[in-house]
């Protein structure tokens, strides 16, 4: 029978997940727009919102990994699961942890950290690209 604990760390699960999905969704779409809008395929249209949210999310999620050493939602979800179970063995990383169970791949968490400052760049820098793209 699932505990209390093992519920809320099912939600923060659930939670971990759509946000590492909105954030690689977001960065696609945005890499999409602008290459389709420079090349006069479609319109600017809220590419610009869509930037500017991730790009807050990627800040957020930069700026509580440097201060947690961590994910915040992976302690929560390692604490959470814990107290459900004393001999369960914690994440190091989501993104590590999902990658190794569902493709067998041995991602380091700092390999995923990189990849948030990489794509953080990259949204600053396409941010002005859409900008340019909404004034042509």
């Amino acid at each position: 029978m699932k505990t209390r604990y093992d519920l809320l760390a099912d939600v923060v699960y659930a939670f971990h997940f759509l946000w590492i999905f909105s954030s690689l969704s977001a960065m696609v779409s945005m890499i999409v727009v602008v290459l389709f809008a420079k090349f006069g395929l479609c319109g600017f249209g809220a590419i610009g919102y869509i930037g500017v949210t991730l790009t807050i999310m990627l800040v957020l999620q930069f700026v509580l990994n440097m201060i947690y050493g961590g994910c915040p939602m992976t302690i929560l979800e390692n604490n959470l699961r814990r107290r459900a179970d004393p001999k369960y063995v914690p994440m190091r990383s989501f993104v590590s942890d999902q990658c190794a169970r569902r493709f067998g791949w041995d991602i380091p968490p700092e390999m995923v950290r990189l990849a948030i400052i990489v794509l953080l760049a990259l949204s600053v820098i396409a941010i002005p690209m859409t900008i340019g793209v909404s004034s042509l």
